[in-house]
C-alpha cells in the first residue's frame, strides 16, 4: 500500500518542487510570452498564472494550456518577450 501511495505522490511532489523553483528563481514571470514544446508541437503562449503545481498559459487563439511545473522545468523554454 505504501509503495502505491509513494508512486502516486511522486509526480505531485515533483510538480510542487518544480513550482517552488519557478517561483523562487523566476525564470519566467506572469505576462511573459514563451515558446514551449507540447504534445502538439511548439506552442507560443502568454504566462497567465504560476502556481506550485502547474502553470497556466494562453495561446494566440485564446486557448488555455495547463502545464505541470515538472514539464515546465524539464523542457527548454524560449522567452519571446518579458511581461510587465
Amino acid at each position: 500500500m505504501s509503495v502505491v501511495v509513494g508512486m502516486a505522490a511522486q509526480s505531485t511532489l515533483g510538480n510542487v518542487i518544480a513550482g517552488f523553483s519557478l517561483v523562487l528563481y523566476r525564470q519566467i514571470r506572469v505576462g511573459d510570452t514563451i515558446q514551449i514544446n507540447s504534445p502538439l508541437g511548439v506552442v507560443t503562449a502568454k504566462v497567465e498564472v504560476i502556481s506550485l503545481g502547474f502553470t497556466q498559459l494562453i495561446n494566440a487563439d485564446g486557448h488555455e494550456l495547463i502545464v505541470p511545473n515538472s514539464v515546465m522545468m524539464g523542457n527548454s523554454i524560449i522567452r519571446l518577450s518579458r511581461g510587465l
